[in-house]
Protein backbone atom coordinates (compact mmCIF):
# COMPACT_ATOMS: atom_id res chain seq x y z
CA UNK A 1 0.00 0.00 0.00
CA UNK A 2 1.48 3.44 -0.71
CA UNK A 3 1.37 5.61 2.36
CA UNK A 4 1.23 8.31 0.17
CA UNK A 5 -2.17 8.38 -1.71
CA UNK A 6 -5.53 7.52 0.09
CA UNK A 7 -7.82 5.84 -2.52
CA UNK A 8 -5.74 3.77 -5.33
CA UNK A 9 -6.38 0.85 -7.55
CA UNK A 10 -4.25 -2.87 -7.95
CA UNK A 11 -3.39 -3.88 -10.85
CA UNK A 12 -6.50 -5.62 -12.60
CA UNK A 13 -5.89 -9.86 -12.64
CA UNK A 14 -5.31 -11.02 -14.86
CA UNK A 15 -3.68 -8.58 -17.11
CA UNK A 16 -3.31 -9.15 -20.63
CA UNK A 17 -6.88 -10.87 -19.88
CA UNK A 18 -9.16 -12.46 -22.87
CA UNK A 19 -12.82 -11.33 -21.94
CA UNK A 20 -12.96 -11.20 -17.51
CA UNK A 21 -11.11 -9.46 -15.28
CA UNK A 22 -11.20 -8.58 -11.92
CA UNK A 23 -10.11 -4.55 -10.83
CA UNK A 24 -9.34 -4.89 -7.06
CA UNK A 25 -9.67 -1.04 -5.18
CA UNK A 26 -9.12 0.48 -1.67
CA UNK A 27 -10.83 3.80 -0.95
CA UNK A 28 -9.76 5.47 2.12
CA UNK A 29 -11.96 8.83 1.88
CA UNK A 30 -12.45 11.20 5.17
CA UNK A 31 -15.13 13.20 3.51
CA UNK A 32 -18.62 11.91 2.29
CA UNK A 33 -18.73 10.31 -0.80
CA UNK A 34 -21.32 11.07 -3.23
CA UNK A 35 -20.08 8.72 -6.23
CA UNK A 36 -17.66 6.85 -7.56
CA UNK A 37 -16.73 4.34 -9.98
CA UNK A 38 -14.06 3.14 -12.55
CA UNK A 39 -14.15 4.51 -15.93
CA UNK A 40 -12.19 2.45 -18.45
CA UNK A 41 -10.79 4.66 -21.58
CA UNK A 42 -9.10 3.92 -24.28
CA UNK A 43 -5.25 5.15 -25.09
CA UNK A 44 -7.22 8.00 -27.29
CA UNK A 45 -8.91 9.14 -23.89
CA UNK A 46 -12.56 7.73 -25.24
CA UNK A 47 -14.42 6.81 -22.57
CA UNK A 48 -15.56 3.07 -23.36
CA UNK A 49 -16.73 1.78 -19.90
CA UNK A 50 -18.33 3.00 -16.69
CA UNK A 51 -18.47 0.70 -13.64
CA UNK A 52 -19.93 1.65 -10.22
CA UNK A 53 -18.31 1.18 -7.67
CA UNK A 54 -18.89 0.93 -3.70
CA UNK A 55 -19.56 3.96 -2.16
CA UNK A 56 -18.05 2.77 1.12
CA UNK A 57 -14.53 3.05 2.65
CA UNK A 58 -12.48 -0.23 2.04
CA UNK A 59 -11.27 -2.55 -0.18
CA UNK A 60 -13.42 -3.65 -2.79
CA UNK A 61 -13.65 -5.22 -6.37
CA UNK A 62 -15.36 -5.45 -9.59
CA UNK A 63 -15.40 -7.63 -12.43
CA UNK A 64 -14.96 -6.16 -15.96
CA UNK A 65 -15.90 -7.92 -19.17
CA UNK A 66 -14.06 -6.86 -22.11
CA UNK A 67 -15.52 -8.97 -24.65
CA UNK A 68 -16.84 -5.79 -26.37
CA UNK A 69 -13.91 -3.44 -27.11
CA UNK A 70 -10.81 -4.86 -29.37
CA UNK A 71 -7.73 -5.89 -28.87
CA UNK A 72 -5.36 -3.15 -27.34
CA UNK A 73 -4.53 -0.96 -24.08
CA UNK A 74 -7.24 0.70 -21.80
CA UNK A 75 -6.81 2.89 -18.77
CA UNK A 76 -8.83 2.49 -15.64
CA UNK A 77 -9.09 5.10 -13.24
CA UNK A 78 -10.97 5.38 -10.17
CA UNK A 79 -12.73 8.42 -9.81
CA UNK A 80 -13.94 9.67 -6.30
CA UNK A 81 -16.52 12.50 -6.49
CA UNK A 82 -15.32 13.33 -10.03
CA UNK A 83 -12.08 13.76 -8.71
CA UNK A 84 -9.63 11.13 -10.15
CA UNK A 85 -7.63 9.19 -7.67
CA UNK A 86 -5.61 6.63 -9.58
CA UNK A 87 -5.23 4.87 -13.00
CA UNK A 88 -3.52 2.02 -14.39
CA UNK A 89 -3.05 0.42 -17.84
CA UNK A 90 -5.38 -2.59 -18.86
CA UNK A 91 -4.39 -5.34 -22.20
CA UNK A 92 -7.07 -7.09 -23.59
CA UNK A 93 -5.98 -9.70 -25.78
CA UNK A 94 -8.87 -12.13 -27.11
Amino acid sequence: MDSTKKSYLYQNDPNPFGSLTTIKYYIDEISTINSSFIEIRDLMDILKSTIPVSDESGIGQVNFNGNNLINGFYVYSLKINGVSKDSKLLLIEH
